[in-house]
């Protein structure tokens, strides 16, 4: 809807500076930085195959969004 001229709207800095249509509203304004937790069933925390994703997320989201 922000992207629609529809009004003001929050969202990560990363992807409204991908979009030439946007404009940073307040950029003085310090948020605070929100915690990303990754989960699964219980039952798949074993799962080589999960673990492995897990690991790739936790290295490559932190830089992502540290960008």
């Amino acid at each position: 809807m922000t992207c629609a001229a529809c009004g003001i709207g929050i969202g990560q800095k990363i992807l409204g500076r991908a979009n030439p249509d946007l404009v940073e509203v307040l950029p003085e304004l310090a948020l605070p930085t929100l915690p990303l937790w990754l989960t699964a069933p219980e039952a798949l925390r074993t799962s080589p195959r999960i673990r492995r994703m897990w690991d790739f997320l936790a290295t490559n989201l932190g830089a992502w969004l540290d960008a």
